[in-house]
């Protein structure tokens, strides 16, 4: 039996999760984080409702038991035009988007209680019109408007400080990471945080290789995009190959980045240096377990979600201290940690990490902490606690 199958018995709340469409180009997969989520709240809520756009219909469970209203829009800042065609391109789309969600809530306003946000913090019209329809908010935070400095610019920044900052006040709980309150600035709403579950699907994420058996290669899984340190990784390689001649790199995803570090790195030979656009969820594992190393060199994180995976596989981490890193990842006992992400520190770490003795103990120590922290029964427990918290009557 699966670990869904031991959840138990559904709860007795009318639930709507709300998150912004997604990206038309796929340029990140992070709608599986939404299906996750909604694995869980299926076991804790009598009907739930979901609004979003540009899931493609191929990407949807078939057996979902909730009920799915999908639209299209255009999400994406076209970078190629200049900002003051851009940005008004983008206002517009902002408030379409905006005005969708707020839409749809109303039509569905008789069947639920609780609106639940959740990746991202874009939602300011959506909220004004769940706290006029009398609707308990929630917001799970999993980004901050500190994103949108590192990928665009300073005008976009503080527009969406600004936004961030008024949905933040106008929800009646946010629901966090305990490691990531500091970094992504939220201590003067201590009053209303709630502290949320990470879960790994265990029935899928799991060791199939040993670590002795696989070959020696140096893995990067994640968006090319500047805040995950994408740059400084790939200026590490050449280092890397100075002293290891037997070490193979995969790297694995999309983003703004990727031409340009391909083009980068154009000169090494397929064998030793693979690239691959984004790698399917359900495919993650198999990858993951035919990597000796992964390497999260990012500037920021509020996972990051791929170390609990690959520690789930059996993949050693190495990892700057960022998001929850510090709270799962001990150096040289769990996984190895990052005291910066400069070229040569990861060329470094990289080297230090793929000829460790004790790689075995630290697979097994990592395995055994994702075992102990982040299981499915306990999200779905923790959750059902967080909606019976909201203050909404059992129905």
């Amino acid at each position: 039996m699966g670990e869904g199958a031991k959840a138990g018995k559904g709860g007795s709340h009318r639930v709507c999760i709300v998150t912004y469409p997604f990206a038309l180009s796929k340029v990140t997969k992070v709608y599986n984080l939404l299906f996750d989520l909604l694995e869980i709240f299926e076991s804790v809520t009598d009907k739930l409702y979901v609004i979003t756009g540009n899931i493609p219909a191929d990407e949807i469970p078939d057996n979902r038991k909730y009920h799915l209203i999908n639209f299209e829009m255009e999400k994406e800042l076209r970078r190629h035009l200049p900002m003051y065609v851009a940005f008004p391109i983008w206002l517009f789309n902002y408030i379409i988007g905006q005005v969708k969600m707020s839409y749809n809530l109303l039509k569905i306003s008789k069947n639920i209680d609780i609106v639940i946000f959740f990746l991202g913090y874009e939602y300011l019209l959506p909220i004004l019109t769940a706290k006029i329809l009398g609707k308990r908010t929630v917001m799970i935070v999993t980004i901050s408007s500190k994103s949108a400095k590192m990928a665009y610019n300073k005008v976009f920044y503080y527009i969406s400080r600004i936004i961030e900052r008024i949905s933040y006040s106008l929800s009646d709980q946010l629901v966090v990471d305990p490691q990531n309150v500091s970094m992504l600035g939220l201590q003067r709403y201590e009053n209303k945080i709630a502290y949320g579950p990470r879960h790994v699907n265990l029935d899928s994420f799991k060791i199939i290789k040993k670590i002795d058996e696989r070959e020696n290669i140096v893995g990067y899984v994640g968006r090319f995009s500047e805040e995950k340190g994408i740059r400084n990784f790939a200026d590490a390689i050449p280092l890397i190959f100075k002293e290891c001649e037997n070490v193979k790199f995969l790297m694995g995803g999309d983003g703004l980045l990727f031409k340009e570090i391909k083009q980068k790195l154009e000169r090494y030979p397929s064998d030793k240096l693979i690239f691959m656009k984004w790698i399917p969820h359900e495919n993650l594992p198999e990858y993951l377990n035919g990597l000796k190393l992964i390497v999260i060199p990012s500037y920021t994180e509020t996972g990051p979600f791929i170390a609990l995976e690959a520690m789930a596989c059996g993949t050693p981490v190495l990892s700057t201290s960022v998001g929850l890193v510090s709270d799962i990842i001990k150096d040289g006992e769990t996984g190895f940690i990052l005291e910066d992400n400069s070229p040569e520190c990861i060329a470094r770490n990289v080297i230090r990490a793929s000829e460790h003795a004790n790689l075995g103990e630290i697979v097994k120590n990592a395995r055994k902490t994702i075992e102990e922290k982040f299981t499915y029964i306990a999200a779905v427990e923790r959750y059902r606690e967080i909606l019976y918290n909201s203050g909404v009557e059992n129905t």
